[in-house]
């Protein structure tokens, strides 16, 4: 594990979580979300909340068209450990990432990996929110297609962004979550997949006509 933070990493170790293995055995905190390889815990230590992702892949159960990407690309949650930070220094708000770790097989295919992150109080993901407050969730939507226009102007694309994968803050500041396909001088038709997916998952959680032209 490479830990970013040292109060995380002391918080981790006081609880006997000090390695890769331990975060990808772990068995209590809540249950977030949950795939074939991956699952998402909430973990409070040491009086802070944190997000804990782990991966473990086992090759004969993971679909072939998988693995170009697995091999080649290495694992999704180190990628998003990576692009966390790379948009951090664009300035582009993201959960604070505390550490991650990650392990091949000998022959290149990723084993286990984790990602651990800070929890953003007082956020909730705009899906969440739409269920509760639906207009602010669609005023959001506009927002959020700025931020992304922004980042393809400084030549990035997201690979689709869902509203799920997006956290609104009390004042309406918005972060980004779960970007494993962060993508740096895309290819074309990949800026206008960002705001296709962005579009249709709005309508398909709002039930709204989100057709318009999007900035750029």
């Amino acid at each position: 594990m490479f830990w970013l933070d040292r109060e995380a990493e002391d918080d981790f170790r006081d609880a006997g979580i000090d390695g890769l293995s331990s975060l990808c055995s772990l068995g209590g905190g809540r249950v977030v979300s949950r795939a074939a390889t991956r699952i998402c815990r909430r973990l409070e230590l040491g009086g802070r909340t944190y997000y804990v992702k782990t991966q473990e892949v086992i090759p004969r159960r993971l679909p072939l068209r998988k693995w170009p990407s697995y091999l080649g690309r290495g694992s999704p949650l180190a990628r998003e450990a990576r692009n966390f930070l790379r948009l951090k220094g664009l300035g582009i708000p993201t959960p604070i990432v505390a550490g991650w770790g990650a392990e091949r097989f000998p022959w290149g295919m990723p084993r286990r990996s984790a990602l651990v992150t800070r929890a953003l109080e007082g956020y909730v993901d705009l899906e969440a929110l739409a269920a509760g407050d639906p207009d602010r969730a669609a005023s959001l939507v506009g927002r959020l297609e700025e931020l992304v226009a922004h980042l393809h102007r400084l030549g990035w694309a997201l690979g689709g962004v869902k509203l799920r994968n997006v956290l609104a803050g009390p004042g309406g500041e918005l972060a980004l979550i779960d970007l494993p396909d962060l993508t740096r001088r895309p290819m074309p038709g990949r800026k206008e997949r960002d705001f296709r997916v962005l579009r249709a998952d709005a309508e398909r959680v709002l039930g709204r006509d989100f057709s318009r032209p999007g900035p750029r």
